[in-house]
This record gives structure tokens, C-alpha cells and sequence, in this order.
């Protein structure tokens, strides 16, 4: 596995903007080239963008289409998560522990495949579906939308972890398809400190859970074990498959991470089972540098995980 160091101390914020500037360069110049890569199929109609929870998968979309519609293509973004079935009590409760409840939203069968076969199907034959609108927070569908293509090099991206399954990757290969992994491939080295690829993206997860999803880290840690099991067994696997992957990994997110950890990672009862692990976290990251979100270009992949205001850093 490949490892990168982080700066971990700037003389300024000019100076630690520029570092952003920089890391933020090399990530669009990823995306760019896979863009490009899809430019050169001439009939993609279909792209799959799957990874991992807290890879970075909707910011990317997003760079994505931008630069596909730079040269001179509609693409109509579908978020497989729409295609939840809808969930008793807001989630699919499977099995209690520790105070909460084990969310199912990993499994094939937690999808209605049915309806997605049937929406793609439109979508290739016809240019138009009626598609779902899901709501996470409820565990309900919140409505349809109808969604037509222009012409027939229109291009549907579906976005989602899902992407990877073999039912879907399936699925979507029955017509001309490109499909991309995005994951942290790389692992951060700070202050000698070796921070390897899933330990970034709990800590990714972890405040994005609290500040986006209002979730305890309590919660998140529970939630970690059974995310981790089905990543092993039901995403990575498969990764290979992909017709691309991108790297998500960015320099300076331990300085961006460590005041919303600081914040949050207190909040946890020291009877919790997880204590002992996020005392770890807090004093391998407690010689970064801070840095601020203000820093982040507005559409930088690491608004997807911070943000929010009054956090002191």
C-alpha cells in the first residue's frame, strides 16, 4: 500500500491554502482524466460510480459531470439509494444491541431491483422514467420524478455503493457502460504516524455522521463494525471489475478533521467499548495543525464531510 506524507504545519494560512489548492489540483486532475477516458468510448450511455461509505462519491459525480458537460454532453445523475425499499420506523431494523439497533441498508435485498431493472430498461428503450425519490431520514419514499433524455447521447450516471454489486454491475452492462471506484487508496503519513486508508474514512464518517446526519459517535462506532463487514464482503471484492479508480485521499484532511474530532470524540461515555479507540485517535492527531474549513474552494470534495459553524479551530 502506498503511503503519502502530510503537511501537517504551515507558517500561514496563505501557505496552507496553497496546500489545499494544491491537493484539491491533483484530485480534479484524476477525475479529469477518467472524464476524458469515457470521452474516447464515443457510446457510453451508462456510467456506474460506486466506492465505499465517506469515499468521496457524490463530490466527484459532481466534478464529473462538470467537466463531461464542458465537452458538450447531458448526463442526468441517479442516486441508486432512491431505490430503497421503504423501511418500517424510518430504518430496517434487523437485531439490537448496546442500545441501538443494527440498520440493514447494505444488503442487495434492501434494494427494489425489480423497479431498478425496469427503470433502466426505460431509460435505454424509451429516454424516460418515472423515478423514486428516497428519504434516509424517514426510511420512506418522499415522491417520483420523471426524468427524460434529450437525445440518444444523453448519459445516466448511477451513483451509489451499489454500484459494484454483481446483480447491478450486471444489470447495467447490458449496454455500453463504464463504470468507476472511488475509495482512500493511499495511506497518510502525519508526524510519522501511519493513518492507513479505512481508519481515514471512520474518521470521515465520524463527522459527517455528527455534524450532517446528527448521529452520536457512539452510533457511528456501532454502525462501523457491520459498514466494515459488508465492505469486505459484498464492495471490495469486486472493485476490480470497475473500468476505473480514483484515489480520494487528500493531504491536509487530518488538519481539517482535527477540530470537529476534538469536538466530538469527548462526547463518547467512557464506559462505551469504542473509548479506547477514540482516545487513540485524539492524541495521534493532536500535534496537527488545525485548519479551517474557510480554506476549502466551495466545491471541494471535503464539504462533504465539514462545515459547520462554530466549531473554534
Amino acid at each position: 500500500m502506498s503511503e503519502m506524507i502530510a503537511k501537517t504545519a504551515f507558517a500561514s494560512d496563505a501557505q496552507a491554502k496553497e496546500y489545499i489548492r494544491a491537493c484539491e489540483t491533483a484530485f480534479r486532475a484524476r477525475i479529469d482524466h477518467i472524464a476524458d477516458c469515457i470521452l474516447e468510448q464515443k457510446n457510453v450511455r451508462l456510467l456506474g460510480l460506486g466506492g465505499p461509505t465517506c469515499a468521496g462519491k457524490s463530490t466527484a459525480a459532481k466534478l464529473l459531470i462538470r467537466h463531461l458537460e464542458e465537452a458538450g454532453k447531458r448526463v442526468h445523475m441517479i442516486s441508486i439509494d432512491d431505490f430503497f425499499y421503504e423501511q418500517p420506523h424510518a430504518k430496517r431494523l434487523m437485531e439490537e444491541k448496546d442500545g441501538y439497533k443494527k440498520i440493514d441498508f447494505d444488503s442487495i435485498d434492501a434494494l427494489d431491483f425489480p423497479l431498478l431493472r425496469a427503470s433502466v430498461i426505460s431509460l435505454m428503450s424509451n429516454g424516460y422514467a418515472k423515478l423514486p425519490r428516497f428519504d434516509l431520514s424517514t426510511g420512506l419514499r418522499s415522491g417520483v420524478y420523471e426524468l427524460t433524455a434529450h437525445d440518444d447521447d444523453d448519459i445516466f450516471l448511477f451513483e451509489g455503493i451499489q454500484t459494484v454489486y454483481p446483480q447491478i454491475n450486471a444489470l447495467l452492462r447490458e449496454y455500453p457502460y463504464y463504470s468507476m471506484f472511488i475509495n482512500v487508496q493511499t495511506s497518510l503519513n502525519a508526524n510519522g504516524i501511519s493513518f492507513e486508508p479505512n481508519r481515514i474514512r471512520l474518521l470521515r464518517r465520524l463527522v459527517r455522521d455528527y455534524y450532517r446526519r446528527s448521529s452520536p459517535p457512539d452510533f457511528t462506532f456501532f454502525a462501523w463494525h457491520s459498514v466494515r463487514e459488508n465492505e469486505e464482503n459484498n464492495i471490495f471484492p469486486f472493485a476490480d471489475a470497475c473500468d476505473a479508480t480514483m484515489d480520494s485521499l487528500m493531504g491536509y484532511e487530518l488538519s481539517m478533521l482535527r477540530p470537529y474530532l476534538e469536538h466530538i470524540l469527548p462526547l463518547l461515555p467512557v464506559t462505551n467499548a469504542s473509548y479506547a479507540v477514540a482516545e487513540g485517535i485524539l492524541r495521534d492527531v493532536k500535534e496537527i495543525q488545525p485548519l479551517s474549513e474557510i480554506l476549502l474552494p466551495k466545491d471541494s470534495l471535503y464539504r462533504e464531510f465539514v462545515g459547520r459553524v462554530g466549531v473554534s479551530h
